[in-house]
């Protein structure tokens, strides 16, 4: 019932945020385990839970994909992870891709000598193109580094042809 399309689309980033922490638990809770999940079933289903509530899909032109070895991760990691991706998924669908542009969002996550190397990155405007929309404090970017933080590691930010995010955790 909001008017302000500033407010609907806070309330969108709001729900967004709640319902990946709901898939973590329920995930948590299916498999038996509250210490522990696997992280590529999780991923899927975050990844189409994003999609779904963004508009994401083959009638949009935005495809999501998930690259990610089937790895088990903390708890208390994860509700971070799942805020970052939630995150970084967000502002890609609702920044990178303006004006019915088509194009991809890759999220890969793999493994090396216990280090985890995760990347969310797309093929859209970047951030340096960006229209301005009112949503110029860059508040999802700081969100992000503090998730990653959170992590253990740092985010790496790039804008040029797209937007990629790296972050490198144990």
């Amino acid at each position: 019932r909001l008017r302000s399309p500033a407010a609907k689309i806070e309330f969108a980033v709001a729900r967004d945020r709640v319902q990946a922490l709901a898939t973590l638990h329920r995930h948590l809770y299916l498999h038996q385990t509250f210490e522990r999940i696997s992280l590529r079933p999780f991923l899927e289903e975050l990844s189409r839970q994003l999609g779904d509530a963004l508009g994401a899909g083959p009638d949009s032109g935005v495809a999501i994909e998930i690259d990610a070895e089937d790895v088990e991760m903390g708890s208390d990691q994860a509700i971070s992870l799942a805020l970052l991706l939630t995150e970084a998924v967000s502002n890609a669908m609702r920044h990178g891709f303006p004006d019915g542009r088509q194009g991809h969002i890759k999220v890969s996550l793999h493994v090396e000598d216990d280090i985890a190397h995760l990347v969310v990155e797309d093929d859209g405007v970047g951030l340096g193109e960006t229209p301005e929309d009112g949503d110029g404090d860059g508040l999802g970017m700081r969100l992000i580094e503090g998730f990653a933080s959170h992590l253990g590691g740092v985010a790496e930010i790039s804008g040029e042809g797209g937007t990629r995010i790296a972050v490198q955790f144990p």
